[in-house]
């Protein structure tokens, strides 16, 4: 599937944010092999599927992927075709802002009329011609004027898993056949489960689901207004980018796109995700994509389920039987093993951190 192209769209850049310490997902991810690099979904790894949605709107030349230097050699390997150039590497975590800002400066000095979303490398989208027509609109509206777009998605359910955005007036100046649009009046951190009921009752809530589109232009002036210490990093890395990235960029404090910027600004303009959409976040996210027996299990693997209902059981060349078991998450790795309860997946990072310092199984 091919989303026609224009000659108007010859500065829009996807940029892809690939970092993570691979603690959802342990024990299949590790550190130095988080979410995006695993086959959750088949034969290709989350971060090829996503590359893979955007070639279908973008030429690889403007598709951006901003990550650390030993996931870029991973994802080099799996992507050949990719553009060695289009890797921006960071020489250390500073958090989502310190890889914002090094990213649309990157593309910036290259493209100073950009037009840039900014995207998750590990969600799931099934639907790609829904979501690169929602993504075309919020394109054509940053493009046209100074805003910083972002994604709500309408919850199905009050999760508390997600931060939320509540919406204000709808924008009639950047609605069109492809989105609809909203001035955001706050965003709202990860609440507990009874306030994430009582917000999606209103109907104004929707998911924030880190996805932003701006212009070059936009983003750099947020930084000036919101985050000085950012824009002294985007002016350093236009003028000698390795002494910056050797020095100052290590300088820079550890802190979210937004804390830093999106919570701050006032011209920011909503668009409605009328796509699917999953941010897979837990091993049980993927119970609803993955087939099921009668019992309502995923199985993989040698595995032997008996009197077993509403179990994960990812398996390897070593069999896992169950016997009288439900509402279970088991994850065999050659060198690990992970049995938790469903209702406590959300809590595995918590192994991970428990694990010994310098542990190949971390």
């Amino acid at each position: 599937m091919t989303v026609p192209m224009n000659t108007s769209h010859s500065h829009f850049h996807a940029l892809i944010m690939a970092g993570g310490k691979g603690e959802r997902f342990w024990p299949w991810s590790r550190e130095t092999r988080p979410k995006q690099l695993l086959p959750l979904f088949g034969k290709k790894t989350m971060i090829e599927m996503t590359v893979d949605r955007w070639r279908a709107f973008l030429p690889a030349e403007r598709i951006w992927i901003v990550t650390n230097a030993a996931q870029a050699r991973q994802m080099a390997r799996l992507m050949p075709k990719f553009p060695r150039r289009n890797f921006i590497v960071e020489p250390a975590g500073r958090d989502s802002t310190g890889a914002v800002m090094l990213g649309c400066a990157t593309i910036a000095a290259r493209d100073p009329d950009a037009v840039m979303a900014l995207l998750p490398s590990d969600h799931l989208i099934k639907d790609t011609r829904a979501y690169l027509r929602v993504m075309s609109g919020c394109f054509a509206a940053a493009q046209r004027d100074p805003i910083l777009m972002t994604i709500g998605i309408k919850p199905t359910c009050p999760s508390p898993c997600y931060g939320y955005i509540e919406r204000s007036k709808p924008l009639a100046r950047h609605a069109s056949d492809t989105i609809r649009t909203y001035r955001v009046r706050r965003f709202v951190e990860k609440p507990p489960p009874a306030k994430a009921r009582r917000l999606v009752q209103t109907g104004r809530h929707y998911w924030n689901a880190g996805m932003f589109v701006w212009s070059a232009q936009a983003i750099c002036e947020a930084f000036e207004k919101h985050s000085p210490i950012h824009a002294e990093g985007w002016r350093a890395l236009q003028q000698n980018p390795r002494r910056y990235l050797a020095g100052g960029f290590l300088k820079l404090p550890k802190i979210s796109i937004d804390y830093a910027v999106m919570e701050k600004a006032r011209n920011i303009a909503m668009a409605e995700g009328a796509f699917d959409w999953d941010d897979v976040g837990l091993w049980t996210s993927l119970m609803s994509h993955l087939p099921k027996d009668s019992c309502g299990n995923c199985l993989k693997g040698q595995t032997l389920a008996v009197d077993t209902r509403n179990c994960l059981v990812l398996g390897g060349e070593r069999m896992i039987a169950t016997l009288g078991v439900q509402d279970l998450v088991i994850v065999q790795t050659p060198d690990a093993t992970l049995i938790c309860s469903a209702q406590e997946a959300s809590r595995v990072r918590e192994i991970v951190r428990r694990l010994p310092p310098k542990s190949n199984l971390s």
